[in-house]
């Protein structure tokens, strides 16, 4: 099958090549209208996803910390924004555990080194003995940027500096990323 091309009325021109053995049909509107292509999404469009998941294994296998500043989970994911006007949605998930006695557990998001929930992070509160609960984390980012950003949870044990943990007990915790067209 031959190639078809379009030619422009002053300049410029589209070819449609099929590939060899495939059928398809290609039906174009009678009225007007764009052609939404990679180089212009619709506002609202997922232009991609990306993510990890960390899967503790082993009783012994997860992360701690008795620090009263955010520190880093280990668990980050990294994207490349295709416009800079795009939003990224980040979504994470996991177990967040106080240790023994009195403490309180944050997880946060972080993009670089940028704290982006400075309000509300996944809490979870002891007052003594051991407490978990499932945390999940959402913000819609607007980084302006098409360079490589990463995207990761930190957390930390609020007063008594006593140890928190995230992933205990062989659970999942995951980062998930959605470039949104602006």
């Amino acid at each position: 099958m031959a190639n078809l091309t379009l030619t422009g009325a002053t300049s410029g021109s589209t070819t449609l090549a099929p590939t060899d053995g495939a059928s398809a049909t290609l039906t174009l509107p009678t009225g007007t209208g764009t052609v939404v292509t990679t180089a212009n999404p619709i506002s609202g469009q997922v232009i991609q996803t990306v993510n990890t998941n960390f899967q503790a294994t082993g009783a012994s296998n997860y992360f701690s910390t008795s620090s009263t500043s955010f520190v880093t989970t280990g668990i980050a994911v990294s994207i490349t924004p295709k416009f800079s006007t795009s939003k990224i949605l980040v979504m994470a998930t996991g177990l967040l555990q106080t240790n023994l006695g009195a403490t309180a557990a944050y997880v946060t998001i972080y993009r670089n080194s940028t704290n982006l929930i400075t309000q509300g992070q996944g809490t979870i509160y002891s007052s003594g003995g051991s407490e978990q609960a499932p945390y999940s984390l959402l913000y819609l980012d607007s980084p302006a940027t098409t360079s490589a950003t990463t995207y990761k949870t930190q957390f930390a044990s609020t007063f008594n500096s006593n140890q928190v943990r995230i992933c205990q007990n062989n659970t999942p915790a995951t980062i998930t990323l959605l470039e949104i067209a602006a």
